[in-house]
């Protein structure tokens, strides 16, 4: 085995040990927090089209990300927001968790497996965006926009739930006062 694959095995391993904790244990619920995954991966997306020779991915990736969204406000019930040793908690969706690190180990994966041209970036043959080993950097890039989606969908839900955790603990604040 290549030295290479054993570093992308430990990387991956330690990705899905910290994240898989973090999701069972729950991380500490701020705004910030809550909007800062689905901020990055939509940020990201985004950037990712600024390479792409394609107005079909361009639509594919928006279209995605919408999708997402509608799956992700959907599956939004399924996460948690409690109070634990005084702080306040979430928790995703099992659902979405599941879909995003799948997604994210899968694009990781791709990096070392399938051959990229000199400049780093993946290579499209003359014969269309979707075909030679460009395709799966695309299909990844979409899963990763529809899994953003799906977290920006969650958090809104987070979010609210954030919020009357945070004031019923306020309140329960003030009246012991």
């Amino acid at each position: 085995m290549d030295l290479e694959y054993a570093y992308l095995i430990i990387f991956i391993a330690a990705i899905l040990i910290i994240r898989v904790r973090r999701q069972n244990k729950g991380s500490k619920a701020s705004t910030a927090r809550i909007f800062r995954y689905p901020a990055i991966y939509i940020v990201l997306s985004l950037l990712l089209l600024a390479y792409t020779p394609s107005i079909l991915l361009l639509l594919l990736t928006i279209i995605a990300i919408i999708i997402g969204y509608v799956i992700g406000n959907a599956l939004g019930s399924k996460s948690n927001v409690f109070s634990s040793g005084g702080k306040i908690l979430y928790k995703r969706s099992n659902e979405i968790f599941a879909i995003w690190i799948t997604a994210f180990v899968i694009r990781i994966i791709l990096e070392f497996i399938v051959p990229t041209a000199t400049s780093g970036l993946p290579t499209a043959s003359t014969s269309g965006i979707f075909s030679g080993s460009y395709i799966w950097y695309s299909l990844a890039d979409l899963l990763l926009a529809f899994s953003s989606g799906l977290l920006l969908g969650e958090a809104l839900h987070l979010y609210k739930k954030y919020k009357g955790v945070k004031d019923a603990a306020k309140q329960r604040k003030e009246i012991s006062q």
